[in-house]
């Protein structure tokens, strides 16, 4: 098959990104034909401003997106992201010309304004069957007036118009709670099904879990990944004999570092070969995320590699984890909670129990063998 792929990328490169190139070359390797058209948001803010004022519908970036197809004729269009520059009307041209088109549903962006059902550091899910306008009533995008007013927008009207419902063929999303998400939201259940991320295998750790006297945070350094509540809780649970490993950059890094918890050391951003070495020599990885994650990338490379995770317990996380088999859950933003289990992490027998789970999860489910199997069966339901 020749599959077109569809991504409005991200300054800041991240899980969708990762994402996308992942399965393209799960594709090529497999034989199939995969031409991207991936277009980037500008940098500058007055090319963002014009951009943002034609989100809602962008004729010209619809006029593009025609040629591509002209060019390109492919069986499918698999949609990932259209935020802000590609807009809706890809979707709209690729109906127009008669090709199927699935859409992975990596956040919540089709219901809410900033795509996380999440604000002022809290989970939100006002605009889930409410307005969408709600949104601005928060300012939900990007703490703006007028961006948020674009966001809702976007939102609300093409939900209304059934922009989405009728243009797209087969949604795609993460878990199983996501899915229950889409359908309170309104897109019919048969149009949406559930493929897990998979990412290729890094090999079991060499040494056991319950052997390492390190933890490690791998992500972004920003307030609804819960990180502040995580040093909080590693202060209180005073936990000498271990360290927590706080790998990643973001705007809170600094405000993190100042605060100055014993035992933790902060490395910065680092290669994806040092991410998955960290995953191999750790006890466990701790993810104290606060919103309602997708199927994060780093949580099913710890599967992989067999190290079990320490996470909130929130959204999907429950059904990533086995519900518990391949780690522990605890609930989020409660610091006392989270150190009441950070503590009992240094006596607990279970550990390389929940490290095999961890491994066997991903073998089941999140291997390339059964992502490609996934994804090509998406295709064939629709191309035939």
């Amino acid at each position: 098959m020749h599959i077109l792929q569809v991504h409005n990328s991200y300054r800041q490169r991240g899980g969708e990104d990762t994402v996308v190139a992942a399965d393209a070359r799960l594709l090529r390797s497999a034989g199939h034909a995969v031409t991207q058209y991936i277009v980037p948001n500008p940098v500058r803010s007055i090319e963002t401003g014009m951009l943002l004022g034609l989100s809602l519908w962008n004729p010209a970036a619809g006029r593009r997106f025609r040629r591509q197809l002209e060019v390109a004729k492919p069986d499918v269009v698999h949609i990932h992201n259209t935020w802000f520059s590609i807009t809706p009307a890809a979707a709209y041209e690729a109906r127009r010309a008669r090709v199927p088109v699935i859409m992975t549903l990596h956040n919540y962006r089709l219901s809410c304004a900033n795509g996380q059902f999440f604000r002022n550091g809290s989970q939100c899910t006002e605009c889930l069957k409410g307005s969408a306008f709600n949104g601005l009533l928060h300012r939900c995008y990007q703490d703006s007036f007028a961006a948020s007013a674009f966001a809702a927008a976007n939102t609300g009207i093409h939900r209304q118009l059934g922009t989405w419902t009728k243009n797209v063929d087969l949604f795609l999303c993460l878990t199983e709670f996501a899915k229950a998400c889409f359908i309170e939201a309104g897109i019919p259940e048969e149009k949406l099904r559930v493929r897990h991320n998979c990412v290729a295998d890094p090999y079991e750790r060499t040494v056991p879990a319950s052997k390492s006297h390190q933890l490690a945070y791998i992500g972004r350094l920003a307030g609804e990944k819960g990180v502040r509540g995580l040093l909080e809780a590693w202060r209180l649970a005073q936990v000498e004999d271990f360290e927590l490993l706080v790998v990643g950059d973001g705007p809170e890094r600094e405000a993190l570092e100042a605060m100055r918890v014993p035992g933790v050391r902060f490395t910065g951003s680092v290669e994806h070969g040092a991410v998955l070495e960290t995953l191999r020599s750790v006890q466990c990885l701790v993810f104290p995320s606060l919103w309602f994650e997708g199927e994060p990338m780093i949580v099913v490379e710890a599967l992989a590699a067999g190290t079990p995770v320490l996470a909130s317990d929130v959204g999907g996380i429950s059904e990533l984890l086995g519900y518990g088999s391949a780690g522990w859950l605890t609930k989020a933003g409660d610091v006392d909670a989270w150190s009441r289990s950070l503590q009992d992490l240094r006596n607990n027998a279970d550990i390389d129990t929940k490290s095999r789970a961890a491994r066997d999860i991903y073998l089941k489910r999140h291997t390339p063998e059964k992502g490609l199997q996934s994804l090509i069966g998406s295709y064939e339901s629709l191309v035939s």
